[in-house]
């Protein structure tokens, strides 16, 4: 039970770098057309993330690879029933890295100018895709006895589902506004300052409302609410966002990232903790819900890949920290651009 646990809460953890690293990169595709003013300046913002997009998207991947070895029950069921959001979500994906790679092959101004336009709405899909994913987990799925999705598509999409996109999109949004102010040192400087500066009083009110309505309508959100040792982490999220709103204001822009971040990691963290034991909640019987300790591997495969994890995490980690570290120039208007 110790190794189901662990592994539980690795693939949070996992998931939680995703949304913070790839967040900024979602961020930056979506207000693409609102902080450039010609094809240099998107180019600009679009190097920004260029060494970096492919190698957050790896965390993604480890998540989904986790929770296939560790928990095969829970991949199977969670991707059969979700099936047409999971491809929509890959898709955009695939269209969005195409698109950087495509759109500075011509020089015509309608090519690049189409490109952009698949960026950002290949920005803006995921966050509503994983508004749809967010509300399925906490207020369940149709799932029969034997773990079956016995209902429709349009069933998962609730008004909490919107609003767990809306709030999606305005979280990656600012985050991609904070890290952009550290990337770029160039003539849009102060139209990133000023999105950021009127981005966090949104993400703020929306994370706020997103808690409020959802423990109407959901008992794993309520839980985050009132039981004593996931309250304090749910605190933190809100208050977090708000210290941040305080360093934007004050231009400590670094610590204003990091506060995002710790925010969308405590989220994660206490969703988590909120729906534990359980993996899936079924919305027909609760009895039917799949559990983690229905849904693990063999014990002596949790082993194996404890080992496993332990060699090539660490890998993972160092080879972003060093590129992180490689790239760490800013850019700017004479900067050497590739995409």
């Amino acid at each position: 039970m110790n190794l189901q646990i662990l592994w539980y809460g690795l693939v949070g953890l996992l998931l939680a770098g995703y949304f913070i690293l790839e967040g900024y990169d979602y961020g930056i595709g979506i207000l693409l057309p609102f902080l450039s003013k010609d094809d240099r300046e998107r180019r600009v913002l679009l190097n920004a993330m260029g060494p970096f997009w492919l190698g957050n998207e790896t965390w993604l991947v480890a998540a989904f690879g986790a929770m296939f070895a560790a928990f095969p029950r829970w991949y199977g069921t969670f991707l059969s029933s979700l099936y047409g959001f999971v491809l929509l979500l890959i898709f955009s994906l695939i269209l969005r890295g195409a698109a950087l790679e495509f759109r500075s092959h011509r020089a015509s101004k309608r090519w690049r100018g189409f490109w952009d336009l698949v960026i950002c709405g290949g920005s803006i899909v995921p966050g509503l895709v994983w508004g749809v994913i967010a509300a399925a987990l906490v207020q369940g799925l149709p799932l029969d006895a034997q773990l079956r999705f016995v209902g429709t598509p349009w069933q998962l999409l609730t008004p909490l589902a919107l609003l767990w996109g809306l709030t999606f999109i305005a979280l990656f949004a600012l985050q991609g506004a904070l890290f952009l102010r550290l990337r770029v040192d160039a003539t849009i400087t102060m139209r990133v300052e000023r999105a950021a500066r009127r981005l966090w009083i949104p993400a703020l009110f929306m994370v706020v409302l997103l808690a409020i309505a959802g423990a109407f309508v959901s008992q794993a959100m309520l839980r985050l609410l009132v039981v004593p040792w996931i309250a304090p982490l749910s605190v933190l999220v809100p208050l977090l966002f708000f210290i941040a709103g305080q360093l934007i204001q004050r231009q400590r822009w670094w610590l204003a990232l990091i506060s995002t971040s710790l925010s969308m990691l405590c989220g994660v963290l206490a969703l988590a903790m909120s729906l534990f034991p359980h993996l899936l909640l079924s919305s027909l019987q609760p009895t039917w819900s799949l559990t983690v300790e229905r849904a693990a591997a063999a014990s002596s495969s949790l082993v194996l890949l404890t080992w496993v994890a332990l060699i090539f995490l660490p890998i993972i980690i160092a080879y972003q920290t060093l590129g992180y570290w490689i790239f760490r120039k800013r850019l700017n208007m004479r900067s050497r651009l590739h995409y």
